[in-house]
């Protein structure tokens, strides 16, 4: 899948859309056979290009990772039959305190850059925040606890919950009914748009969290090496539509969308010769541990007399 060769020409004038199923979105190519030397038979390709711009973090030049991560995955979807699906006590429960003062929509949204040089230059007006598409992601105030004597000692034991919910319909008919949504979710039809969904939540700020760990405000270099995102639960532990919002009567007369609130609890178990680790968890909204991400990462800092991590 590239969205550069053979990108429509109004590309540099593409956006990044509202909804995670725009911002998914994906124009079938002709396939492609290749073939090998060693073998008679050719392999066919099936071929994909983005119809939408991904999500570019702190305005520079780089895209977020996570749109290519979870739309790469989601191309290859499209590629197998229906049912084929991207394949410990909760974070509720431990942090229950913190998570019912405030409801997921109170929250401040996640910055564009988890940096307090990015946020303190936003606050001067030097810089302005762009929405972030596909998902609306709130930070959770978790200031008191990671300021606590035990968890500066040991910045394995930081941790940062990050709540997140889908924006927009699921499906890519914008005429579709509720009751038409709710039926194909039940089938699953929607299950695979999800899990990339989770995946794309997952690497949001991943990397500044262990520099905050660390209490670390200056570097390089910083990129994700490798991520891996092991999904544990099918079916309607990954589902994002809050039915229960609406009830079992008629949903012929709804309009909006009530969507779940997922929570991502995030730390860094070790950092060392300019590399760093993230971790996390990603818990529905019943406690049940929906997935797990590792992220490797290349941390460079700048010269200021401080070994290497």
């Amino acid at each position: 899948m590239s969205p550069q060769r053979g990108a429509p020409d109004n590309y540099s004038k593409l956006t990044s859309p509202h909804s995670f199923i725009e911002l998914m979105s994906l124009q079938r190519l002709e396939d492609a056979l290749i073939s090998f030397p060693d073998s008679t038979e050719s392999e066919k390709i099936e071929r994909f290009r983005s119809l939408a711009r991904p999500f570019n973090p702190g305005q520079g030049t780089r895209s977020f990772g996570g749109h290519v991560y979870a739309q790469s995955a989601y191309a290859a979807s499209k590629t197998v039959g229906q049912g084929l699906v991207i394949h410990p006590i909760s974070a509720h429960t431990r942090f229950d305190s913190i998570l019912s003062v405030k409801r997921p929509e109170d929250q401040p949204l996640s910055p564009s850059v988890d940096a307090e040089w990015w946020i303190e230059a936003v606050r001067q007006g030097k810089f302005s925040e762009h929405e972030f598409p596909g998902l609306d992601v709130r930070k959770t105030d978790m200031k008191d606890y990671n300021r606590a004597g035990d968890v500066k000692q040991h910045p394995e034991r930081y941790r940062q919950l990050t709540q997140y919910r889908l924006k927009g319909s699921p499906d890519e008919n914008p005429a579709a009914s509720l009751a038409q949504i709710r039926e194909r979710e039940e089938t699953g039809q929607y299950d695979n748009l999800y899990a990339c969904a989770h995946m794309y939540s997952s690497d949001k700020n991943s990397l500044f969290l262990i520099t905050r760990a660390l209490g670390i405000d200056h570097w390089t270099e910083m990129a994700s090496l490798t991520l891996t995102f092991i999904l544990h639960q099918h079916g309607e532990a990954l589902r994002m539509v809050d039915w229960e919002m609406i009830g079992d009567g008629d949903v012929a007369g709804v309009s909006e969308f009530p969507m779940k609130w997922f929570v991502q609890e995030g730390w860094t178990p070790r950092a060392a010769e300019n590399r760093g680790t993230h971790e996390s968890h990603l818990w529905s909204p019943d406690g049940t541990l929906l997935a797990t991400s590792l992220q490797d990462s290349m941390l460079r800092l700048k010269n200021l007399g401080l070994p290497n991590l």
